[in-house]
């Protein structure tokens, strides 16, 4: 071990971590140390577990948020497999390109860098031995659970400044950080281009990786592991158990804690200067399993689940929203033709207006072309928007009175700029449109969100977009009717059919 440690301190000691570094092909900006420089340093002697180390743009960040600190102590966390043991390593060559004295725990004994040169020394070795002002690095592992005795010493004299990288789970490190005064930091998730960039450093295959990351979250972990396809019928099964947990009792992951759940469902999102963090679901295949495993539930715990990710956590609200709009979908796909959901106008001499449903009437789409060619259609007839870039308005109902765009909202107000008015209306045949009155619905999932947003006075905002006047209505949709038309397979075939279309968008591109 020693003799890897000296290897270290002689290529970084005061060395310019730039001239190091190698660029990684095709992402000139992001670097790399490669896999011959990690063989030659002989960094698996210092349990260093991975052939190559990208240097995450996030690494930068994250320094600049520890380096002026005054406190006992740091753990920098968040979501699983995104580089934090790497930043470790990044740390220690970082400060020693920088002639700064530190300390790094390996196992049961820990090497003390300075200028001098190496030492290695035991964890139970006294505080004095650790110099004033020195940074003690550690890695929760199976071996270190907690700081070893001479870096918690050292840290409640003052001495040095603890930071250790483990996963966010409080039971960890919470005693340590509270007694040493310390805080969180939080590291971002991986980007599409870092993993991209991994996969490139690594040989592997880059097109099947980064669909990996869109499918299943940002994890690098996870999507490296999920190119061993026998391992991706195993990792569904282990969302199916997360999900169905999840939708039991959501109020258990409140504080982000459970990482047999989050680490498979969700994303922790940094705030700015990443002192806290918020989540969000994984992707939308993610969101699937998550929906699929609240229609199993009964229509209490349905309600349940729902009214507590929609209205006591916001870092929900992606899951609340895609709930209330594949219900809307699914009613109207499945609800009998008699049904007809009542509308209420912003203005009172407005015409009335009832959303039919469209049953096997009903095609998703991509591009306002589309929309070229509806003349012929039997009515009343909906078309779902599937691109991400089509605006916000989700579907489109023809009917022989009425164009009704629908836009399904779980927000209490909206700005009309962003709607899309304008593909709209250059995609419809003036003569379909001339014939027909333009309503546009907000359909949300409370009565005080429909009020609110059928007040906002859009009307100004769209004569400038477009030339044919669009009368603004709102109407709630309650999710908790659906019990007879709700169905996991319902659900699952919706999930299909919209996966399909956009499948079929992306390589017609």
């Amino acid at each position: 071990m020693l003799e890897a440690a000296q290897l270290v301190y002689n290529k970084f000691w005061g060395k310019n971590l730039n001239d190091i570094l190698q660029p990684v092909p095709n992402y000139g900006d992001l670097k790399y140390f490669t896999e011959e420089q990690i063989v030659d340093l002989k960094l698996m002697r210092l349990l260093y577990g991975e052939t190559v180390l990208l240097v995450r743009e996030e690494y930068d960040v994250c320094y600049n948020a520890l380096k002026d600190s005054n406190s006992g102590g740091v753990v920098v966390t968040g979501q699983p497999g995104i580089g934090k043991t790497c930043f470790l390593y990044y740390l220690l060559f970082r400060r020693l390109s920088e002639k700064k004295t530190v300390a790094f725990q390996v196992g049961d004994i820990f090497f003390l860098f300075q200028e001098t040169g190496v030492r290695i020394l035991s964890n139970s070795s006294t505080q004095s031995s650790i110099p004033r002002g020195i940074w003690a690095l550690c890695d929760y592992t199976v071996v270190i659970a907690i700081p070893c005795p001479t870096f918690l010493a050292a840290s409640t004299m003052g001495n040095a400044w603890i930071v250790q990288t483990s996963f966010p789970s409080r039971s960890r490190w919470s005693k340590w950080l509270k007694d040493q005064k310390g805080y969180l930091v939080w590291m971002e998730a991986f980007s599409k281009k870092e993993i991209s960039a991994i996969g490139l450093i690594k040989r592997l295959d880059v097109e099947r990786l980064c669909k990996n990351y869109d499918l299943w979250g940002p994890s690098a972990r996870t999507c490296m592991s999920l190119m061993d396809g026998g391992q991706l019928e195993d990792y569904k099964r282990s969302v199916e158990s997360a999900a169905d947990k999840f939708t039991r009792d959501v109020g258990q992951f409140a504080d982000l804690d459970d990482m047999s759940v989050s680490h498979r469902l969700l994303v922790l999102l940094p705030c700015k200067t990443r002192r806290t963090v918020t989540a969000t679901l994984a992707s939308d295949h993610v969101l699937g399993f998550v929906f699929r495993a609240y229609a199993k539930r009964d229509l209490a715990a349905r309600q349940r689940f729902y009214q507590m990710i929609s209205r006591y956590y916001p870092w929900l609200c992606a899951s609340a929203r895609y709930i209330f709009e594949t219900g809307v979908l699914l009613w109207f796909r499945y609800s009998p033709t008699e049904d007809l959901l009542s509308c209420d106008p912003a203005l009172d001499w407005y015409p009335e207006l009832k959303i039919p449903a469209c049953r096997e009437n009903m095609v998703f789409f991509s591009k306002p072309e589309a929309l070229n060619h509806v003349d012929n259609l039997k009515l009343p007839f909906c078309l779902v928007s599937v691109s991400e870039t089509s605006a916000a308005v989700v579907a489109i109902v023809l009917t022989e009175d009425f164009v009704i765009t629908v836009q399904m909202t779980i927000a209490s107000k909206h700005d009309a700029k962003s709607i899309g008015f304008e593909k709209i209306y250059e995609g419809l045949p003036p003569k379909f449109l001339e014939a027909r009155t333009w309503c546009h619905v907000f359909l949300t999932d409370t009565e005080d969100k429909a009020i609110s947003l059928r007040e906002q006075r859009l009307d100004d905002v769209v004569e400038k977009l477009i030339e044919t006047p669009i009368y603004f209505y709102s109407a709630f949709f309650n999710v908790d009717e659906l019990a007879s038309i709700l169905t996991a397979e319902r659900a699952e075939k919706l999930n299909d059919d919209i996966a399909a279309a956009t499948e079929k968008m992306d390589t017609s591109e």
